[in-house]
C-alpha cells in the first residue's frame, strides 16, 4: 500500500504597489512552509532596487534576474518562474507568487495564457522610433480591446503588442481563465482602503528620494543605461529620468510622481476584480488564513 501523494499547491498574494505584499509574505514564510517567487516586473533588473521596491532582507526568487535594457518577456518570467516551482515543490515547501505585475500572475495561474507569437527582429526594429501615441495607434485599428488596456508610456507593453498585430494581421487572443490542473491554486489580493493606500504612495515616494532614488537613477545612466529605457519603466525611473533631464523640477516631478501612482495603483485594483478566481482580504484576515 502506497502513502498518499500529498496534493501540489500554490498560494499567490497579489495587491496593488504600496499595499504591504512583501512585508505580509515576509510573515506568512515564518509561520508556513513557503517560498517566496517575486512577480515584479521591474524587480527581475539588476540595479533596480529603490524605484521597483526590492526588499533584498526577504528571501525571494526571480529579483535581480537580467541586466538593464536586456529583454525580458512574460515567456521568460513564466519559464524561470515554473523551474522554481518545481524545486520549491521537491522541497516539499510550497511557492508563494508575490508581486503586483497581474499579467506574470496569469501566466502562472492560467493554463497556456502566453502568447505563443515569435518574436519578430524586423517587424520590431520598424516600430522602435514610434511614439507611444503611433504604436497605441497601430494596435487601435485591429485590437481596441487591448489598446485601452495599455498605457500609452509603457513602451515594452505597446511594442510587443504591436509586433503581435504587425505579424498576425489579428487581435491578440484574450487570457483563457482556465485555472491550472496540476495543482491546488489560492490566491489572495490584498485589500487596502483607497485613502490609506494613497497615504502609503506619498510616505514611500518621499521615503525613497531621501534614502537616494534619484542617486540611483543617475548611476544607471552614468553606467550607460538609456534614459529612452528607464522612461519606458514609468513610474519612478520615468519621473526622476525626466527631472534629471531638465524637463521639469524636483516639486513638480514629486507631486506628479505620486499623482502617476495613485492612478496605477487605481488600474491595479482594477484588473484584480476581474479575477474570479481571488479572495480580497485584509492583512490579518490572510495571516489567519490556514493554509
Amino acid at each position: 500500500m502506497t502513502m498518499k501523494q500529498k496534493v501540489k499547491q500554490i498560494i499567490v498574494l497579489a495587491g496593488p504597489t504600496a499595499s504591504g505584499k512583501t512585508d505580509l509574505a515576509a510573515d506568512l514564510i515564518k509561520k508556513y512552509p513557503l517560498e517566496i517567487i517575486s512577480a515584479d516586473s521591474r524587480q527581475v533588473y539588476r540595479g533596480l532596487d529603490i524605484g521597483s521596491g526590492k526588499d533584498k532582507t526577504v528571501p525571494q526568487f526571480l529579483i535581480d534576474v537580467v541586466n538593464p535594457e536586456n529583454g525580458f518577456t512574460v515567456a521568460d518570467f513564466k519559464k524561470l518562474a515554473e523551474e522554481k516551482i518545481e524545486q520549491i515543490w521537491q522541497r516539499g515547501n510550497t511557492p508563494l507568487i508575490v508581486g503586483g505585475t497581474g499579467f506574470y500572475i496569469e501566466a502562472l495561474m492560467f493554463d497556456q495564457t502566453t502568447n505563443q507569437t515569435p518574436p519578430n527582429k524586423s517587424i520590431r526594429q520598424k516600430l522602435e522610433p514610434l511614439s507611444g501615441a503611433e504604436l497605441l495607434e497601430i494596435i487601435a485599428r485591429v485590437d481596441a480591446m487591448t489598446a485601452s488596456k495599455i498605457d500609452v508610456n509603457n513602451r515594452r507593453r505597446l511594442i510587443r503588442a504591436a509586433e503581435i498585430i504587425s505579424a498576425t494581421k489579428k487581435p491578440i487572443a484574450p487570457v483563457s481563465h482556465q485555472l491550472r490542473t496540476d495543482a491546488r491554486v489560492s490566491c489572495f489580493v490584498l485589500d487596502v482602503p483607497r485613502e490609506e493606500l494613497y497615504k502609503r504612495i506619498d510616505k514611500r515616494v518621499d521615503d525613497r528620494l531621501k534614502i537616494g532614488m534619484i542617486e540611483e537613477v543617475e548611476h544607471l545612466i552614468l553606467a550607460g543605461v538609456s534614459k529612452e529605457w528607464l522612461v519606458s519603466l514609468g513610474l519612478e525611473y520615468r519621473a526622476i529620468t525626466r527631472f534629471l533631464s531638465g524637463e521639469v523640477g524636483r516639486d513638480e516631478m514629486v507631486k506628479q510622481l505620486k499623482y502617476d501612482t495613485h492612478a496605477f495603483a487605481r488600474r491595479q485594483i482594477s484588473y484584480f476584480k476581474r479575477w474570479k478566481f481571488a479572495e480580497a482580504l485584509s492583512k490579518k484576515r490572510i495571516l489567519n488564513f490556514k493554509f
